[in-house]
């Protein structure tokens, strides 16, 4: 009978069995029949059923400890608009609900891109994965590598430049990308900073922190000021703690402002978003076992730096808990923190001064949505390398389309590169937005009269380093800083002047005592 028992059970969950045989057992009282999706799926429609009577009854909701029939309805209905108001619930559900009560608003994101027409993936056939499809991203970016900027095919595709210091080859591109932009800027003579925004910094400890080491050493005469985004709370307070104990980082010439919160174009709800990783006490659990017993794990620690082989567990997290399951296939291991959530765009505005010279992204497969949060038409970064192993694998659609969107602005893409994509922007080539006609791809801000502010003259006065750069440029620094009340301010809203605080020059030399002023 336990046999037999056991095979009803395994035949229910495969949907092998009739429903009346299902419903005849579970009146005996037999359990396990149905899978916990379905148990899920039974109890939420019960209570949906028991809410639509109530409030047919009396015409309103019950309260938050009302219960009704022996069941906790006040709390369930709570729970459900907890989740409306996140944008967690279910379509299907949230039309349900919405039928007999009023739900709060959901305010999300919305896309700062979408492509006019159709997809440009859609007119194409992406070949099943594996060396094929490698081949087919290879070749779609390959006609770029004829017509690269001369600086980057020289030093970062060819490696021909003769960098400061004579280090020999590096091991990451990413290292190539900030050298090759300070030499470059050296050989210009421009000795304005070098903006480096970095999305998804994780615990600090990798290339682009080696970089910016080197760059200190010998690159020092160029002022850097690196933004470092982490949305795991943990990587974030490690994060803070290695950039604050590199010996190579203090002093002036250096500034690193770290920023707590995730960044993509569509995702937030209420400017929030979920970030799932995996529940950090069972990696802890497992380094631990790694360390206590060697003979179970003899290549553990196998690396040339001697470090846990298993240590990359730490960089998982993802806006798509799914993209978890591969290495945690029991969804207990898995949790989620609600962070602050922005646009690449506003974030280049509060935090690097509205510009970046180069823009690093690794976020688990949704690389684009950042990299369309971007605005293109006005922070135009040098570099964008974004990972696109994920990507490629699970959603080459995605990938094609922000290689293609890339190349409408003005930039030459190039990938892969070992696990990344690179665009690079090409000032000899003007971007080609596709757009319905009659509709301009940026639009113009309304006409305004603009207001001369006192700071924006002191910061960009003659003999400071954004004045120098504002020179360059026509006076667009100036104009920006006076339509736009573009502000230096640390997080406290006080102000900062770059060139005395950073670089120890003097403030806005030839300034009246108004426009010195804060």
């Amino acid at each position: 009978l336990a046999a037999w028992l056991r095979r009803q059970k395994r035949e229910a969950l495969e949907g092998l069995m009739a429903p009346n045989r299902v419903k005849m057992l579970e009146e005996l009282g037999v359990t396990g029949l149905r899978s916990k999706t379905e148990r899920k799926e039974d109890t939420w429609a019960r209570n949906f059923d028991l809410l639509a009577r109530y409030v047919a009854q009396h015409k309103t909701e019950p309260g938050r400890s009302e219960v009704v029939e022996g069941k906790p309805l006040g709390t369930w209905l709570a729970s459900q608009k907890v989740k409306a108001a996140r944008g967690d619930l279910l379509p299907e559900r949230s039309k349900k609900l919405s039928s007999v009560i009023t739900l709060p608003s959901v305010k999300k994101s919305a896309p700062s891109w979408t492509w006019p027409g159709a997809n440009p993936s859609e007119s194409v056939t992406i070949p099943p994965l594996g060396n094929s499809r490698s081949k087919f991203f290879t070749e779609q970016t390959a006609p770029n590598l004829a017509t690269l900027p001369e600086w980057y095919a020289n030093c970062v595709h060819r490696k021909e430049t003769t960098l400061q210091g004579n280090p020999g080859r590096f091991r990451d591109e990413q290292i190539y990308h900030v050298l090759c932009l300070l030499e470059d800027k050296l050989s210009k003579k421009d000795l304005s900073p070098l903006v480096v925004v970095q999305v998804g910094s994780n615990d600090g400890d990798d290339a682009v922190r080696e970089a910016l080491i080197y760059a200190r050493r010998h690159y020092s005469s160029i002022p850097i000021k690196v933004v470092l985004v982490e949305p795991t709370q943990r990587n974030f307070e490690r994060l803070k703690k290695v950039y604050s104990s590199t010996a190579a980082f203090q002093g002036p010439g250096f500034e690193a402002e770290f920023v707590h919160g995730a960044v993509c174009d569509d995702c937030c709800v209420n400017d929030r978003v979920k970030i799932y990783h995996p529940k950090w006490s069972i990696i802890e659990q497992w380094y631990r076992d790694a360390v206590d017993h060697p003979e179970k794990h003899p290549k553990a620690f196998d690396t040339p730096d001697g470090s846990w082989r298993q240590k990359w567990l730490y960089e998982l997290n993802s806006l798509d808990p799914e993209n978890l399951k591969k290495n945690f296939k029991n969804d207990a291991d898995i949790t989620y923190d609600e962070i602050a959530c922005f646009k690449a765009a506003s974030l280049l505005d509060a935090f690097a001064g509205g510009r970046a010279d180069y823009v690093m992204i690794d976020v688990e497969g949704f690389d684009d949505s950042v990299v369309y949060s971007l605005d293109l038409g006005r922070h135009r970064p040098r570099l964008i390398a974004f990972e696109s192993k994920v990507m490629q694998s699970v959603r080459p659609e995605a990938l094609f389309d922000v290689v293609e969107f890339c190349g409408q602005r003005g930039y030459k893409a190039v990938g892969p590169v070992k696990a990344n994509h690179v665009c690079i922007r090409d000032d000899r080539s003007v971007a080609k937005p596709v757009t319905p006609p009659g509709k301009p791809y940026y639009p113009q801000p309304p006409p305004t009269k603009p207001e001369p502010l006192p700071e924006a003259k002191r910061l960009t006065a003659p003999g400071t380093a954004l004045g120098a750069a504002d020179k360059k440029n026509n006076g667009v620094a100036e104009w920006y800083l006076t339509n736009f009340r573009v502000r230096f301010a640390r997080e406290d809203g006080s102000w900062f002047d770059p060139d005395v605080e950073d670089f120890g020059g003097e403030p806005c030399p030839g300034c009246t005592a108004d426009e010195k002023a804060p």
